[in-house]
């Protein structure tokens, strides 16, 4: 039996990395005594234990031997959540998982982009935050096709923004729309943390919406990260419609909410239809019907637009909040009852971009990309690739 002479310290910073106590990791040969004796450095374990471990600390087995544990995690692109623009101190794993997972599908699918010959699209970066906002966002409406015969086509806003999405990704932009890393269910994205980011390439631009999000604010989330996109200019956003006023947000987030409320509901169309006559209510109501938009996002442009005041804007937003909060809550007790399989397929591709996902399946039935390629684009093993592929085939 031989012995992995571990750093003990290594176990502690493991376990704080990960939120947990040696109870949440242990199994019937590793238990959590064992865990706790190993921590304290009073003994070490076998090698087929140090292995096992190292699995359940979600770490590679030999940083169980290093002198020191590994330099803090960052966040490897911008990070414009605050004022300063400074990247967060801490990161959560799941955080740094999805952007990296998300920048080697960039890598990959800009390589297929240069193979097949595709030219830079000229939209990304066609704009700079110092152009007029209007203009930008009537560039996106234009590109994307959007107009009110589009709004009308949709009978509510979870179709307007399924809907969106594909005219998003029908002009080569891969759109990625996920609540968790990866897909396993263990490992959620905290919405507080972000709720969505941008990735600006010429050749493959890639927007990511965190789907544990309320499913009110994914619309102003996906336009707000397309203006990201407009203005060439990567980021992380945290582009929460209450609790902040305009002049508390970083230039480039304040630049990219104002452009995507205006894409969404333009100024000229909002002021035919809030009306002063109306309560506040009453205005959301008829906003949302005629854009298709939530009431978060309706509120947030007569804020802007100082059809209200802040007073009346936070106090609605609250209350807005709080009722979407009470309907995702039964939606996800709803989602929990039906069966974990049929849920997994029915958002496989959006997880990982309906665009991608086709490129992926024609890439490797062309033998131009392997299974086991395939496996590490798609976050799965090789076995679901190929329930996939067939799955693909008959659909």
């Amino acid at each position: 039996m031989n012995i992995a002479f571990i750093n003990h310290h290594i176990i502690t910073w493991a376990l704080n990395r990960l939120g947990v106590e040696p109870d949440q990791i242990a199994t019937t040969l590793m238990p959590a005594d064992s865990i706790r004796a190993w921590e304290r450095g009073e003994s070490c374990p076998t090698e087929n234990q140090a292995e096992m471990l190292a699995h359940r600390l979600q770490i590679p087995y030999l940083v169980l031997f290093l002198s020191e544990p590994p330099p803090a995690e960052k966040v490897p692109i911008p990070d414009l959540r605050t004022r300063s623009g400074k990247s967060l101190a801490k990161p959560s794993r799941e955080f740094v998982a999805v952007i990296n997972d998300a920048l080697s599908r960039q890598d990959w699918y800009r390589e297929q982009a240069l193979q097949g010959g595709r030219q830079k699209l000229n939209f990304v970066g066609r704009f700079k935050r110092t152009d007029p906002i209007v203009g930008v966002a009537a560039h996106m409406r234009s590109v994307l096709r959007i107009n009110q015969e589009f709004r009308q086509a949709s009978r509510n806003w979870e179709q307007f923004l399924r809907r969106l999405i594909t005219r998003v990704e029908s002009v080569g932009i891969l759109v990625m729309r996920s609540g968790v890393a990866g897909h396993s269910t263990r490992q959620r994205l905290n919405v507080n943390e972000f709720q969505g980011f941008a990735l600006s390439d010429p050749y493959a631009p890639v927007v990511f919406i965190n789907d544990g999000d309320f499913r009110a604010a994914q619309i102003f989330t996906l336009a707000h990260e397309l203006a990201h996109i407009w203005i060439g200019e990567t980021g992380i956003s945290d582009v929460a419609l209450v609790g902040k006023t305009l002049t508390e947000l970083d230039q480039v987030e304040r630049f990219c909410n104002q452009v995507a409320a205006e894409f969404l509901v333009p100024e000229k169309s909002f002021n035919v239809s809030w009306q002063k006559s109306r309560t506040i209510k009453e205005n959301l109501q008829r906003v949302g019907q005629h854009f298709w938009v939530s009431s978060l996002v309706a509120l947030r442009r007569a804020y802007d637009l100082q059809k209200i005041d802040y007073e009346h804007f936070k106090l609605a937003s609250d209350e807005e909040y709080a009722r979407y909060r009470a309907n995702e809550e039964k939606r996800k007790k709803a989602e929990q009852n039906k069966k974990s399989q049929g849920q997994f397929w029915a958002t496989f591709k959006l997880r990982n971009s309906v665009l991608l996902s086709d490129s992926v399946t024609a890439s490797v039935r062309n033998a131009k990309t392997t299974y086991t390629e395939a496996s590490s684009l798609l976050g799965v093993s090789i076995s679901t690739v190929e329930r996939f592929l067939r799955q693909e085939r008959t659909a």
